[in-house]
């Protein structure tokens, strides 16, 4: 899944999605629709920091590497607190999960 702030979509790529679903499915034990209702609720998070924060994109495009990643690291904190605050309360716990497992994953990519 992926927000898109020049078109204020988020898109879904089926395959993507089940093969996320596939990789954290085994470590938080949830049902695949709620594991979709955490992956959405993370891409939420993107659309309040686009909406609170007015990130200088043009880094992304024409920015050092350092840059690059500083703000990316800042864009993909904030989405995981932001989108945090949609989960509902049984479902927090695994949100949590799924966020340490994005980072090892985001890590061996």
């Amino acid at each position: 899944m992926s927000f898109n702030v020049s078109t204020n979509t988020i898109k879904f790529n089926y395959l993507q999605i089940n093969g996320y679903i596939a990789n954290i499915n085994f470590k938080i034990k949830e049902t695949d629709e709620n594991c979709v209702k955490l992956i959405i609720y993370h891409q939420l998070g993107y659309y309040l920091d686009f909406k609170k924060n007015k990130h200088d994109l043009r880094i992304l495009m024409f920015g050092d590497d350092s840059e690059k990643e500083q703000l990316r690291a800042i864009i993909e904190r904030n989405s995981w607190e932001y989108g945090r605050t949609f989960v509902p309360e049984k479902l927090l716990k695994s949100y949590d999960k799924v966020r340490l497992i994005d980072k090892m994953l985001l890590k061996n990519y």
